[in-house]
Order: structure tokens, then C-alpha cells, then sequence
């Protein structure tokens, strides 16, 4: 029944998220607080599915290249609580961005950096099976 709860929390978060990041104006204090507890959540390894169906990592992309530096910092923390203990998310996120066209004029240093220590993590991990050849991935 907690996880249920859990799930649930996750679900209603997301959407709220995508709300504020999609509402008028320069998001404020609010997605600030709504990131940093999805922060939390992510670092909860049952609930990595739930991220994924939610569409919570499509979310975390635009996060990562948002103007606001500290909303990029933000999603970066997210990033690496769920790439923790799910590599699959972090794979995605590093794929989805490595194909996007001039990428690394939208991110901020600290994005970038994320993502470099998220690729150091994906290439040295044991767990390694797929192959970077041929995908340009951010340059810093």
C-alpha cells in the first residue's frame, strides 16, 4: 500500500512539474521545491518505473536545458539520484540529448557536467552493453 502511495506521489509530482514548467512567466520558488522533492523520490529505486511511465525523464531534458541555472541544477541532482540505481534512465537521457542538434549551447556548465560524469559512470560500469559508436555526445 506505501508504494502504491509512493507511485502516486510520483504521478501527481510529474504533472505538476510539467504544469509549472509550462505555465507563463519565469518559474519560480514552486518548481524549485516540486524538483527537489522529485529529487528525493528518484533516489528511491522501486519507484524508477514510475519515472519512466510518467514521462518524468522527457520532463527532466527540458529541465536540464532550462534558462534558470538553478532549475538545471535541480534536474541534474534528479538525474543522478534515479541514474543511481537506474541506468536505463540514465542511458536515455544521455541518448536523447546526444542526438539533439548544438545542445551544449542550451546547457549550463553544471548540466554538462552531469551529464559527462553520467557517461564516465555508463561506460566504466560493469554492467556496460551497448555501444556509444558513433553518437556525438556534448562537447564541454
Amino acid at each position: 500500500a506505501a508504494s502504491l502511495e509512493l507511485e502516486a506521489d510520483v504521478r501527481s509530482l510529474v504533472r505538476r512539474a510539467a504544469r509549472q514548467m509550462g505555465g507563463s512567466g519565469a518559474p519560480g520558488a514552486a518548481v524549485l521545491d516540486t524538483i527537489h522533492v522529485l529529487s528525493a523520490y528518484a533516489g528511491i529505486s522501486a519507484l524508477a518505473r514510475v519515472f519512466r511511465e510518467t514521462g518524468a525523464l522527457e520532463l527532466l531534458l527540458g529541465m536540464l536545458c532550462h534558462e534558470e541555472p538553478r532549475i538545471r541544477r535541480g534536474a541534474g541532482r534528479m538525474l543522478r539520484a534515479l541514474a543511481s540505481h537506474d541506468a536505463g534512465s540514465r542511458a536515455y537521457v544521455l541518448l536523447s540529448l546526444s542526438q539533439q542538434d548544438g545542445i551544449e549551447q542550451h546547457m549550463g556548465f553544471d548540466s554538462r557536467y552531469t551529464l559527462l560524469e553520467l557517461f564516465a559512470e555508463t561506460m566504466s560500469s560493469e554492467e556496460h552493453c551497448m555501444s556509444f559508436e558513433g553518437i556525438h555526445l556534448p562537447q564541454v
